[in-house]
């Protein structure tokens, strides 16, 4: 065996032995990000299911708000009409009591 050889033969295992090392340090590395990512996800999740039912709520809310808003003028226009039949049967009246 050549001195190259022998050195390599002597040298190899170490070189290894630190490869190997930074391998499991860059994978507790990505272990670490994944966790992260994971985390960062799920936290994502939870306010965008907050963000959706608010908006949903909100929409709800002026839905009701409309409603009622409409509700309360078809009461008005109703009065009114009941108002406006109830002069229209007072001038009928008295149109027939003076035509008699």
């Amino acid at each position: 065996k050549t001195t190259k050889d022998h050195i390599m033969q002597r040298v190899s295992p170490y070189i290894l032995e630190e490869q190997t090392q930074l391998l499991e340090v860059e994978l507790k590395k990505l272990a670490g990000a994944k966790e992260e990512m994971k985390t960062t996800i799920e936290q994502s999740t939870v306010e965008a299911k907050q963000v959706a039912k608010a908006e949903a709520e909100k929409y709800v809310d002026q839905f009701k708000d409309q409603l009622q808003r409409r509700s309360a003028i078809a009461t008005q226009y109703e009065q009114r009409i009941h108002d406006l039949e109830e002069e229209v049967k007072k001038e009928k009246k008295n149109q027939r009591d003076l035509e008699h």
